[in-house]
C-alpha cells in the first residue's frame, strides 16, 4: 500500500526537476482553457501547478543537502507525499474538466 503511495514521488526523488512536469503540465491547461472554464476549474489546476513548483524548489534543495549528510533521512515525505498525491489528483480532475468545458 505505501508502494503505491509514493509510486508517482520516487522518480522526483532521483532527479528533482522532474518535479516540475505536473506544474507545467497544469499551466498550460491553465491558460489554454482559462477563458472557457469556471472559476472552481481554474483553482484546479492552478492551485495544483504553484505548490509543485513551490516543492520542486523545496526537493532541489534536500536534493543538495543530502548530498553533504551521511545517511539523509526523510521524514518530510511522509507529510508531503499524500499531499502531492492529492494535488496531483485534483490537478488531473481539473485538466479533465477543463477540455469538457464548452
Amino acid at each position: 500500500m505505501i508502494e503505491l503511495i509514493f509510486a508517482p514521488i520516487l522518480p522526483v526523488l532521483v532527479f528533482p526537476p522532474l518535479a516540475f512536469i505536473p506544474s507545467v503540465v497544469f499551466l498550460v491547461y491553465f491558460y489554454r482553457y482559462r477563458p472557457r472554464v469556471n472559476r472552481p476549474t481554474m483553482l484546479a489546476l492552478l492551485l495544483p501547478a504553484v505548490l509543485w513548483m513551490v516543492y520542486g524548489v523545496y526537493e532541489i534543495r534536500m536534493f543538495f543537502w543530502s548530498q553533504t549528510v551521511t545517511a539523509p533521512i526523510r521524514i518530510d515525505l511522509l507529510l508531503i507525499v499524500p499531499v502531492l498525491d492529492l494535488l496531483l489528483a485534483i490537478g488531473i480532475v481539473g485538466c479533465m474538466a477543463a477540455r469538457r468545458a464548452p
